[in-house]
C-alpha cells in the first residue's frame, strides 16, 4: 500500500519549526509494510494545499494531512478540504462539549474562537483527539482524474496529539490492510564506519547481487560523515522465515568486516565503552 504525507504550516517551510512528525509517521508507516512515496510540505494557504491533492490523489492509496487545524484565523486545512472535496462542514456540537470538558479539567475558560474546531468534515469519521481541541478526521475519496480510491486521514501538527492519533486509530486501520496475520517486519541496520560508502559497496557487492534474487528482501546505505547504516528488511511469516533473515543479517556483518561496530541504535561512544569494558581497560583523556 502506497501512501504519501502532507503537512500544513508556514512555520514549517521557513525553518521555525523541524518538521520531526514526517520522520516518526514515515518509520511507523514502514513498520506495518506500508511504502510511503511523498512527502509534501506547504504553506497555509488554500491554493498551495489544492496543488498538493492535486498530485498526491493520483499517486496515492491514502494520505495523512497533518496541521492546520487549530482555533486562529490561519488554520484553513478544514475549509480547505471542505472545498476541495466538496463535503460540507458541519457543526459538531459533541465535539464542542468535549473541548469545553478539556478546558475545565485543567480549571481554564474554553474561548470563543475555540468554537471553529468544532466545523466538521460531514460524514467522515471523527478520531478524538485525548490530548487537545483539535479532532481529527478519516474519509475516502476518488481522485478527479485516475479516479483512484484514497483514504483521507486528517491529524493535528501538534506532535503528541499526532503521534496519539496515530496509535489509537491510524496504524491500526491501515495494518489490518498491509499485514496478514502472523506476518512481521524485520529489520537490521548494520554500523559501520571508518570506510566510505562506495568502498562498502564494492566490499558487499556479493550480497548486494544475492538479495537481489530474493523477493521481499531489501538492503539501503545510508550514509553520513561518521558511519554508514545498512538497513536490512524483510517480512516473515514463519520462525524459519525469521531464522533465515538472522543468517543474512550475520552475512551481511561478515562482509562489513573490521569496519562494523554495532546495530543501531547504539552510537561510537557506547561501541567504545563496551569494548573498553571487554578488555578492561580505560581511557584517558587531556585537556590541551
Amino acid at each position: 500500500m502506497q501512501g504519501s504525507l502532507l503537512t500544513i504550516g508556514d512555520e514549517l517551510l521557513i525553518g521555525q519549526v523541524l518538521n520531526s512528525n514526517v520522520t516518526w509517521m514515515s518509520s511507523q508507516l514502514t513498520d506495518i509494510n506500508c511504502t510511503v512515496s511523498h512527502h509534501l510540505t506547504v504553506g497555509d494557504q488554500k491554493i498551495e494545499i489544492n496543488k498538493a491533492l492535486d498530485y498526491l490523489c493520483e499517486e496515492s492509496d491514502f494520505i495523512i494531512i497533518g496541521g492546520g487545524l487549530g482555533p486562529t484565523h490561519d488554520d484553513l486545512t478544514m475549509e480547505a478540504l471542505s472545498e476541495y472535496f466538496s463535503i460540507p462542514l458541519e457543526y459538531d456540537a459533541d465535539w464542542i462539549a468535549k473541548i469545553d470538558a478539556y478546558f475545565k479539567s485543567r480549571n481554564r475558560v474554553m474561548t470563543e474562537n475555540n468554537k471553529k474546531q468544532g466545523y466538521l468534515l460531514k460524514g467522515a469519521t471523527r478520531i478524538d483527539n485525548d490530548c487537545g481541541t483539535a479532532a481529527g478526521q478519516y474519509f475516502t475519496t476518488r481522485s478527479k482524474v485516475n479516479h483512484r480510491q484514497v483514504q483521507v486521514f486528517v491529524v493535528p501538527g501538534v506532535p503528541f496529539e499526532m503521534k496519539s492519533m496515530m496509535e489509537r486509530f491510524i496504524l491500526p486501520a491501515l495494518s489490518k490492510q498491509t499485514m496478514i496475520a502472523g506476518e512481521k517486519i524485520l529489520r537490521s541496520t548494520l554500523l559501520v564506519t571508518g570506510i566510505g560508502e562506495s568502498a562498502l559497496a564494492e566490499k558487499c557487492d556479493a550480497f548486494v547481487k544475492k538479495i537481489k534474487t530474493m523477493p521481499g528482501v531489501s538492503l539501503a546505505f545510508l550514509p553520513n560523515p561518521i558511519q554508514i547504516k545498512l538497513r536490512l528488511q524483510t517480512v516473515a511469516k514463519t520462525a524459519d522465515e525469521e531464522k533465515q533473515f538472522q543468517a543474512l543479517t550475520e552475512e551481511l556483518r561478515s562482509y562489513c568486516g573490521k569496519d562494523f561496530y554495532g546495530f543501531d541504535p547504539m552510537t561510537l561512544e557506547q561501541s567504545l565503552v563496551q569494548h573498553l569494558t571487554q578488555q578492561k581497560q580505560t581511557l584517558t583523556t587531556r585537556k590541551i
